[in-house]
């Protein structure tokens, strides 16, 4: 017999925003099969697990499916690459479908506060005068704590380097840059979107740079991953144009990592001094988009790239 004190812990987990599988599924658009996919892959936390029986996710879920989705059809980020957009989280080797071991939020949560204190205080003081204390005195927790995620500072450092992806294009910039259609504004609002992050980014950035030289392969090879990462979505931006016969046909990958150089020179510049601003910067770079990719023979571009630049003005 069903009483009311029976119901109550279903209607908690409806108010904790804890969904069944197939609620998940409908929500995402996403069949079982993939869902399971990506939490075998890593790219999405084990599911919360109650008894034997009882599996639940969560709204943190859901939100990430929905980011996957995003860098997989907006951004043609391939299923193998994703990893480097979100940090692994270990499967249960005895259980091909899902790990039996339930998913800790918090210890979650105390994983990526762990990641985002490392990466500001790598970039502010590098790597090497980084100390694990000053990374655990700047979150209030022991030595012992740390090293239940991390094994030692390095692997922390990749952990960063493989965020920086995330870091320099937060996914609340995301949506605008979807939602925009014309390519030389959606790659401004990229533009934009870098600068603004660029105070936070900086050093681990010069970092990334450096360890393309490094002695360490697998330093090196997190390293080129990182790069090709950030300058995929203009060289995407770029080739749709020149599909679409917007822009000259050019090799879009030089001109996008050209267009990452000059927006990282610019960010060093607003270091100097405040005479220019991320605006000043983001309005230069469509102006050289425009000039640069823009078919200029062809009198329909001449009068959007004019109509732009009087709007900028």
């Amino acid at each position: 017999m069903i009483t009311k004190e029976n119901k109550r812990p279903k209607n908690k987990k409806k108010q904790l925003g804890e969904m069944k599988i197939g609620e998940l599924c409908k929500l995402s658009g996403l069949s079982r099969s993939t869902i399971y996919r990506y939490i075998r892959k890593g790219v999405l936390p084990s599911p919360k697990m109650e008894g034997f029986r009882s599996i639940y996710f969560t709204g943190e879920h859901l939100r990430r499916l929905k980011q996957i989705k995003f860098l997989r059809k907006e951004e043609k980020v391939n299923l193998s690459e994703i990893d480097n957009f979100f940090p692994a989280r270990g499967l249960d080797d005895k259980n091909d479908v899902i790990s039996s071991t339930p998913h800790n939020d918090d210890s979650e949560l105390k994983r990526l506060q762990i990641i985002n204190s490392a990466a500001r205080l790598f970039s502010e003081q590098g790597f090497q005068n980084t100390r694990i204390s000053d990374i655990t005195d700047a979150l209030g927790i022991g030595k012992g704590t740390f090293y239940l995620y991390f094994k030692d500072k390095r692997e922390l450092f990749l952990e960063c380097i493989e965020r920086l992806t995330l870091i320099i294009i937060p996914e609340e910039c995301w949506e605008k840059i979807r939602c925009e259609h014309d390519p030389i504004q959606r790659i401004g609002k990229r533009f934009k979107a870098f600068l603004n992050a660029f105070p936070n980014f900086i050093g681990i950035f010069s970092f990334v740079k450096a360890s393309l030289f490094s002695d360490d392969e697998s330093l090196v090879k997190k390293a080129k991953n990182v790069m090709r990462l950030l300058n995929a979505p203009v060289i995407k931006d770029i080739n749709w144009a020149i599909k679409h016969g917007i822009f000259r046909d050019v090799d879009g990958e030089i001109y996008a990592f050209f267009f990452l150089g000059m927006m990282e020179m610019f960010g060093y510049r607003m270091v100097l001094d405040p005479k220019y601003t991320i605006d000043d910067g983001v309005k230069a770079g469509i102006d050289l988009i425009s000039r640069l990719l823009l078919k200029q023979g062809d009198i329909s571009n001449q009068k959007k790239y004019a109509l732009r630049k009087r709007a900028m003005e």
